[in-house]
């Protein structure tokens, strides 16, 4: 998956995952939290990746197609967890879903993130 930022989804409180060089994107592509930089320049009209399976992470994925072109929804578990409600309004937004993905990467090119994320399950667009 291409996407030109990455939302890491992990609750209330912001969980990192660990990925090569994380730390030296932290803030510079990679966020904890897309209600406080989902509006920068730095989103807008660009394909986005948020990663997480619960309310949080669905709440911020649908936030994140007010500005991004595209969102894509990295579960990590065999499905979404996030409340039935929740999981409806993904159907108004411009996202994709990709349940049980492992991430294992993450290299910057000039503006461009990219997320490795292997798909062991499902993919559904909303």
């Amino acid at each position: 998956i291409k996407c030109h930022s990455l939302i890491i989804a992990t609750g209330a409180r912001a969980q990192r995952l660990r990925l090569p060089r994380e730390d030296e994107f932290w803030s510079r592509g990679i966020s904890a939290c897309a209600i406080c930089d989902g509006a920068s320049p730095l989103f807008k009209g660009q394909v986005l990746a948020v990663v997480g399976g619960g309310d949080t992470a669905t709440e911020e994925a649908i936030y994140l197609t007010k500005y991004a072109r595209h969102v894509h929804l990295l579960v990590r578990k065999d499905q979404l967890r996030a409340s039935r409600a929740m999981q409806d309004r993904l159907i108004m937004g411009n996202v994709s879903e990709f349940s049980t993905i492992q991430t294992s990467l993450c290299i910057s090119t000039l503006r461009l993130l990219t997320l490795s994320a292997t798909l062991k399950a499902r993919c559904r667009a909303f």
